[in-house]
């Protein structure tokens, strides 16, 4: 197993190549299947009852007994417009809501990787979100019904791009920080092909000039003896006997060396070619290549407060991000609503939480029963 995100440890090829060993990485955890919400939204033509609740009660003995949970789903009376404003929002819709959709779930697989694959905390302001769908409630400060459907739609839309917008320049800062630190405090283990050169490495063993340069090679053990014969004929500008083994770990050797400038590209494609790793490192004095403890412990403090303000960001946003969204499916289901029953309004929403085992029979049966609604 070769898992390590934070210090960028993965099974690479030249790691695997010549072993008979498989080597695992990049473990995460499934977020599709993990404390998964399954709800339907569905709307089902007007009633002699004017009572939503006893529609829904109703529905829930026909369509599946005692162990479905149903609950009304509450729109407001929204300006339902022309029906050629309906047909070509309805299209408008459906893409809004992927997008709605796919930023949701950014924010919270964010807020879910900053409480440390926990999402227990997770909540939208303080309320559990099946209690939050179950019980929604139109917010009429920020989206007020007066407005034209295509104005609300597009409304949200919007908010929904400026989490998104701040959710990346965040994202960014911290994860640049982030890996500062993980940078500053690497550790020494790991194999040459991954770990800092800075011990192994000096000024006396590199040569640059205008002209000049030297590159450094990590080499396997069982290649020792191809790199000293091929190096010198990987390209044109080698300079002769200029490979210089630095050091070695259980696996790998650490060479050095040098070629012209011009041909320095070529040669990292033809050694990359015959699985030689080209390590990038700048040579600098040991003393300015390591951060002092104060610099360290300062950028892991840096990094801590950073933590705590992304968190409270990610717990506000992701609340705004799920109420918009829950925002969008309610004026998707009030525009189907009236585009399949017509108006004036005439129509009963409600929420399913289908047990997983009686879905396709669920489906079936309204299927069945509103087979004929229009």
């Amino acid at each position: 197993l070769v898992d390590n995100p934070e210090e960028s440890e993965y099974p690479l090829a030249v790691d695997a190549c010549g072993k008979e060993g498989v080597f695992v990485g990049r473990v995460r955890r499934d977020l599709v299947r993990t404390n998964v919400l399954n709800f339907w939204v569905v709307s089902v033509p007007g009633t002699t009852s004017k009572d939503e609740s006893t529609t829904v009660a109703n529905a829930a003995k026909v369509f599946g007994g005692d162990s479905l949970s149903t609950s009304v789903f509450k729109l407001p009376d929204l300006r339902a417009g022309t029906l050629d404003d309906l047909m070509t929002l309805s299209d408008e819709l459906q893409k809004s809501n992927i997008y709605a959709d796919g930023v949701t779930k950014k924010m919270y697989k964010q807020l879910f990787d900053l409480l440390d694959d926990s999402a227990e905390d997770i909540s939208v302001n303080n309320v559990p979100l099946t209690t939050f769908i179950k019980n929604f409630s139109w917010n009429e400060a920020r989206y007020p019904v007066k407005l034209p459907l295509k104005e609300l739609a597009l409304k949200m839309k919007g908010d929904m791009g400026r989490i998104e917008e701040d959710l990346k320049n965040r994202g960014a800062e911290y994860s640049a920080l982030r890996q500062q630190v993980n940078q500053a405090s690497k550790k020494k283990g790991g194999n040459l092909t991954m770990r800092a050169l800075d011990d192994f490495i000096t000024p006396e063993d590199v040569m640059e000039t205008e002209s000049i340069t030297t590159l450094f090679v990590v080499v396997a053990k069982y290649q020792y003896s191809e790199w000293l014969k091929s190096y010198e004929k990987l390209t044109e500008w080698v300079v002769p006997r200029s490979s210089v083994k630095l050091t070695e770990d259980q696996e790998y050797g650490l060479f050095t060396v040098c070629l012209f400038r011009k041909d320095a590209d070529e040669f990292k494609l033809k050694a990359r070619e015959r699985r030689f790793n080209i390590r990038d490192h700048n040579v600098t004095s040991h003393d300015s290549a390591e951060l002092s403890a104060e610099q360290k412990e300062q950028l892991e403090r840096d990094l801590a407060n950073m933590g705590i303000s992304f968190l409270k960001w990610s717990r506000t946003n992701f609340s705004e991000a799920f109420t918009i969204w829950m925002h969008l499916k309610a004026v998707s289901t009030f525009c189907e609503s009236i585009l399949r029953y017509g108006v004036p309004r005439n129509f009963h929403a409600m929420v399913l939480e289908p047990n997983a085992k009686r879905e396709k029979n669920l489906r079936v049966s309204l299927n069945k029963i509103y087979a004929d609604a229009s």
